[in-house]
């Protein structure tokens, strides 16, 4: 819990059929007025836990983080933008695969399987050679 908060808030664990395991509550005279809770179950163990937090506290502390937090994203969004603009031109072997694709480079070619005794074609393996605009042939 952030420190802010802390002295407007209320924070309850409790077993899911509500016997209370532990709390942090506010003195008897310092009682949440308008409060909202935040209330979770664990899916794995039977436990839930419920935070209040004075509302009017709340709506404040999240307008004291809100613009460094969108400072913050609006500074990385920069940054990978420049990231990936400085990227944008490198290409690799990917790239290479996809046009090559586009551009139905990648050639068949069948190679039989012979049974021994019989001399039948029982099968064939199927090569792709990569036959480049160049003329050139990868393998």
């Amino acid at each position: 819990m952030p420190a802010e908060l802390r002295a407007h808030s209320e924070v309850l664990l409790a077993l899911s059929n509500g016997e209370k395991l532990g709390a942090f509550m506010l003195d008897g005279d310092k009682a949440l007025r308008k409060a909202t809770d935040f209330d979770k179950s664990s899916v794995r163990y039977p436990l839930r836990t419920t935070i209040r937090v004075e509302r009017a506290v709340l709506s404040t502390w999240n307008s004291e983080v809100f613009w460094p937090a969108m400072a913050l994203a609006l500074a990385l969004g920069v940054l990978f933008g420049i990231l990936l603009s400085r990227t944008w031109g490198i290409e690799g072997p990917v790239a290479d695969l996809d046009r090559a694709l586009a551009r139905g480079e990648f050639k068949p070619y069948f190679q039989p399987i012979f049974a021994l005794r019989t001399g039948r074609i029982i099968g064939c393996e199927i090569l792709v050679r990569w036959l480049r605009e160049d003329g050139s042939v990868r393998r």
